[in-house]
């Protein structure tokens, strides 16, 4: 779906409680020229919001991009959750006005200060 492409401001992201197939793509921690591959296998818990999140940086919110959502939705899964580490990795460098991240012991300091 390389032919895909969004607007650099998305207005509503909603992540349900869902598992992802691994696409064999890998991992970027940031669109900077130092790049980094990230190892999902050494993050706990669940990656999948993780993975839709980077999937839409590399669709249109990429480099000089002002990345930015108005509202994201997360539903975690009770019984695997995001780690706060991957949380972090979701979030970084996308600009987010509401976030609602569904999660039973989310800490404060995970979420990006602007």
């Amino acid at each position: 779906m390389n032919h895909l492409r969004f607007e650099n401001i998305l207005q509503y992201v909603h992540l349900p409680n869902l598992i992802l197939e691994d696409g064999g793509e890998p991992l970027i921690s940031d669109f900077s020229e130092n790049e980094q591959i990230i190892d999902l296998s050494a993050l706990k818990g669940s990656v999948d919001a993780l993975k839709v999140l980077d999937w839409l940086r590399r669709r249109g919110m990429g480099k000089g991009c002002n990345r930015r959502i108005l509202e994201v939705t997360v539903e975690d899964d009770e019984d695997s959750p995001h780690s706060d580490e991957a949380i972090e990795l979701a979030l970084k460098d996308l600009e987010v006005e509401k976030l609602d991240w569904r999660r039973l012991d989310l800490c404060s300091d995970v979420i990006p200060q602007p």
